[in-house]
This record gives structure tokens, C-alpha cells and sequence, in this order.
């Protein structure tokens, strides 16, 4: 007896035992594609969860960058950059303001 002979009378019964033969073989298929679907599953998680390891990353690296742009907006709106903005534009400091009144629009006057 070959090995495939083997095979097919170990899944589907002895000769006399045909009408098994075909439940066996359901069986066999279900059996396939089951294990099919959960490995499909299984490697489409497996997928996210790589996904989201790598978005977690980005997202770290973005908040390491937002945390020094916000502290460099914090340093380059400081009163003594904005003094020294002030002068490197050659702008004068006004102490006293006098204000228009008109029909309810305010106008500053120097």
C-alpha cells in the first residue's frame, strides 16, 4: 500500500465504510478553512499592532518637537526680544496715548 493509499484510507475509512467518505472530506475542508481564516486574523493584529507601535513613536517624537517649538515661541515672545526687536526696527516707546472718541470707533491719537 503507497503512502497516499494510506493517507486516503486514515481520513476517509476502510473500503466498506464509504458513505463517511464524504462527511469526512467536509470535515477535512472546514477543518482547512478554518485554520485558514485564523491565521488570516492572526496576522492582521499581529499587522495593527505593528501599525500602532510605529504611530506611537511618531506620535513621542511629535510631542518632543511641539515641547521645544513651544519654548522657543515662549523665548522669542519675551519682553527683552521683543525690547530688543523693538529696537532692531528702530521703533519708539510711547507713554502716553490720547484717545479719539467718535460714534462709538476708538482712535488713538500721538
Amino acid at each position: 500500500m503507497t503512502l497516499a493509499q494510506k493517507f486516503f484510507h486514515s481520513v476517509f475509512g476502510k473500503k466498506q465504510e464509504t458513505k463517511y467518505a464524504f462527511f469526512n472530506c467536509l470535515s477535512l475542508s472546514l477543518l482547512l478553512l478554518t485554520t485558514v481564516v485564523y491565521l488570516v486574523q492572526v496576522n492582521a493584529g499581529i499587522s495593527r499592532c505593528l501599525e500602532m507601535g510605529k504611530i506611537d513613536k511618531e506620535l513621542r517624537s511629535l510631542k518632543i518637537e511641539n515641547e521645544e517649538l513651544l519654548k522657543q515661541t515662549t523665548e522669542l515672545g519675551s519682553m527683552a526680544n521683543v525690547y530688543q526687536l523693538a529696537q532692531g526696527l528702530k521703533m519708539v516707546k510711547e507713554n502716553q496715548a490720547d484717545y479719539l472718541f467718535s460714534s462709538g470707533e476708538v482712535f488713538a491719537k500721538r
